[in-house]
């Protein structure tokens, strides 16, 4: 005799499956959100740029500071060069406590929402005016330091444009897990950091893009807003939002930088040899992009 299914057991194995599916996705945005914190308030590697900063101390500090020579297990979580009024540890100050009590308002107020996508994001980044990002650059061992000591003399020199004052860059990554378990190597990849103060300032963020693409860089970039951070965005979702905003590939051949807007979902190329005839297409975008979050809509929190 043919044994009948009972269509709400089906039902209820079915919405386990997607409860603890859920589950498993808060507990792992929990654990990123807790092991950035972790990181942003250890111990930082920190040279301070002021007007009587010298070109040989800034050398020095770099030789005894090196990406691959420190490790996470020494309690430093990241190394960073900025100017006085650029961005760096700040965990020790009251600008520290006015982003962490904002981040706790902005992840409350994300959960509470229904509707999640990259226009609620950016509502959220001015409605809490948490307007920070950063272009991300993915290096291995082998090129970490040299590609580092680049970017902070240009940084020193100014080479980065006027607009950065602030980078940063992952040591030995030695207490990661795979499988809940400890891998006794370091991992082989480190992340650098070039901050930028407004994500809704999107010529001055592509500006910043091209500074990068004159010092020989040819890696793929990525250009991620704080708020995803905060938010625990690091992967890529199912509701269309991707961690970065903003991709940059480079084609050294003809000096050309192809991005990728991901909010807009556009792509578009930008010469680095000339003045774009694309650059009013791009601006157009950029107001769009802005339009939806105007600064006069909120007040700072």
């Amino acid at each position: 005799m043919e044994s009948k299914v009972d269509p709400t057991e089906v039902f209820k194995a079915d919405h386990s499956e997607e409860d603890n599916e859920m589950n498993s996705k808060r507990q792992a945005v929990d654990i990123s959100i807790e092991r950035s914190e972790k990181y942003d308030k250890a111990d930082w590697k920190l040279f301070i740029i002021t007007p009587y900063s010298k070109w040989i101390e800034l050398e020095t500090w770099l030789k005894e500071n090196l990406p691959t020579s420190i490790r996470r297990s020494d309690g430093v979580g990241w190394i960073s060069v900025r100017y006085e009024n650029g961005r760096g540890s700040f965990h020790r100050s009251e600008e520290s406590n006015q982003l962490e009590d904002k981040g706790k308002l902005a992840r409350e107020y994300w959960q509470s929402i229904q509707s999640h996508n990259y226009e609620s994001l950016l509502d959220i980044a001015a409605r809490y005016n948490i307007r920070g990002g950063k272009w991300l650059l993915h290096l291995q061992s082998h090129e970490v330091d040299q590609m580092w000591s680049v970017i902070v003399k240009a940084l020193f020199s100014g080479e980065l444009g006027s607009i950065i004052k602030s980078v940063k860059v992952s040591p030995s990554d030695d207490l990661r897990k795979i499988n809940h378990r400890f891998v006794p190597e370091p991992c082989k990849s480190h992340v650098l950091c070039i901050y930028t103060e407004d994500i809704f300032k999107k010529i001055q963020v592509m500006e910043v893009e091209a500074c990068v693409r004159k010092l020989g860089f040819w890696n793929k970039l990525h250009y991620k807003p704080d708020i995803s951070t905060i938010l625990g965005i690091f992967l890529f979702r199912k509701d269309g939002i991707n961690p970065s905003m903003l991709t940059s590939t480079y084609d050294f051949s003809s000096n050309i930088s192809r991005f990728h807007d991901k909010v807009l979902w556009k792509y578009f190329n930008v010469d680095h040899n000339t003045q774009p005839e694309e650059e009013n297409i791009v601006e157009d975008t950029w107001k769009e992009l802005t339009n939806m979050t105007i600064d006069t809509k909120y007040t700072a929190i």
